[in-house]
């Protein structure tokens, strides 16, 4: 509700961090899924929030932590990567080492009848398109296809894995802000759009 809101957002962030680093000591390298929560709170905890929040309403645009602000240029590539990293973990753990859910979900909804393939085939196919995605996203590679691509795919699982709508906000929060800042300073984008604008003039 802080970060909804806007109140406090350092703190709030600072909070949930800590709250995963409790989990990360409890259940180890599986919190590797959820890596995209980290880039968030991170951001969070350095920038704050000072759109449409209570913050901006009773701090203004000063920040606890001025000097953090001439390194915001770090603000996507920090959410982008780590995002990132989040699927390709997931795709691999979830969809190749651990099928039982996914195998599971497919038996439970019939779903062969749609795709008129194994469980297994389906989950390696799915896994295999989230680590590609992943990859493209943590490299910064076609950053506005690979993201769309990848809400496609979201909106799939939702509709026909039946998987809850609430935990996957955050992943269309993340695809949108990656949309509209899809060309920060470390992506492959930033040194391949040039490129190929100057390839194509001398063209």
């Amino acid at each position: 509700f802080m970060i909804l809101s806007g109140t406090l957002t350092e703190i709030a962030a600072a909070i949930g961090l800590i709250i995963y680093g409790y989990a990360a000591a409890h259940f180890g390298i599986y919190l590797l899924t959820y890596t995209n929560y980290v880039g968030e709170l991170v951001v969070l905890l350095l920038f704050g929030s000072r759109f449409v929040s209570f913050d901006r309403l009773f701090f203004g645009e000063k920040r606890w932590w001025q000097l953090a602000e001439k390194y915001r240029y770090l603000e996507t590539p920090i959410v982008r990567m780590l995002y990132g990293v989040a699927l390709i973990y997931a795709g691999y753990t979830i969809k190749f080492l651990h099928q039982g859910l996914t195998v599971q979900v497919y038996n439970q909804y019939h779903l062969v009848d749609f795709f008129h393939a194994s469980a297994q085939f389906i989950a390696a196919g799915a896994g295999l398109s989230e680590i590609i995605i992943g990859l493209f996203i943590l490299c910064g590679f076609m950053m506005r296809w690979t993201v769309l691509i990848s809400l496609a795919f979201i909106t799939l699982s939702i509709l026909y894995f039946r998987e809850l709508l609430w935990p996957h906000l955050m992943l269309y929060g993340i695809s949108f802000s990656l949309i509209i800042n899809s060309s920060d300073r470390f992506t492959i984008d930033s040194r391949l759009v040039p490129w190929a604008k100057k390839l194509l003039r001398r063209n």
